[in-house]
């Protein structure tokens, strides 16, 4: 860019009416300004604190101070912020997509967390379970084994008995026989 478009405008009348550029109440036209609140920088509504905005006769002095280069120079400053503006219009609603999109992935965490802990939680009760049944079980079979063990125990205590009470009936039989 040239100098002359950093610096503010030169005061001294150059006898140009800025390249034909126009200039309407507030400040659009020729890409003065645009439809922003013009070249006065405060822009806005007067009852809400802001300026009045660009008056066509604060627009045709400006306009007369400025020679052709420092009006390209401005409208093309004035398209750049339009651009400026779109680009920064676009990338904020990218952030506002992406956190509502981040807040969203964080209750979907939030949901799949809580239910990965009900989860592992169900699955701690089914393996204490499981090896509590394992442990009865275990001891069911000690007792059935010595349960067993003792049947076969009185059974051979009863065929035994059974066998002595047969033999001696037989002795009594074979003495009752004698005698």
């Amino acid at each position: 860019m040239n100098s002359s478009i950093a610096t503010a405008p030169s005061t001294r009348p150059t006898g140009k009416r800025g390249g034909g550029a126009a200039l309407d109440a507030k400040g659009g036209g020729g890409g003065l300004g645009g439809g922003g609140g013009g070249v006065s920088g405060g822009g806005g509504d007067p009852k809400k604190g802001g300026s009045t905005g660009l008056t066509a006769a604060l627009a045709t002095q400006i306009a007369s101070k400025l020679n052709s280069t420092e009006m390209k120079g401005i409208i093309q400053m004035t398209e750049r912020i339009k651009k400026l503006e779109g680009y920064s219009h676009s990338l904020n609603e990218a952030k506002e997509d992406t956190e509502s999109r981040l807040q969203a992935t964080e209750s979907v965490k939030e949901f799949l967390v809580g239910k990965l802990r009900d989860t592992e939680m169900a699955l701690k009760r089914t393996i204490d379970s499981a090896n509590e049944t394992a442990r009865q079980h275990q001891a069911d079979q000690e007792v059935i084994n010595f349960l067993d063990s003792r049947v076969q125990d009185l059974e051979k205590q009863l065929s035994e008995a059974l066998s002595s009470r047969d033999n001696a009936e037989q002795v009594r039989y074979v003495r009752g026989e004698r005698r």
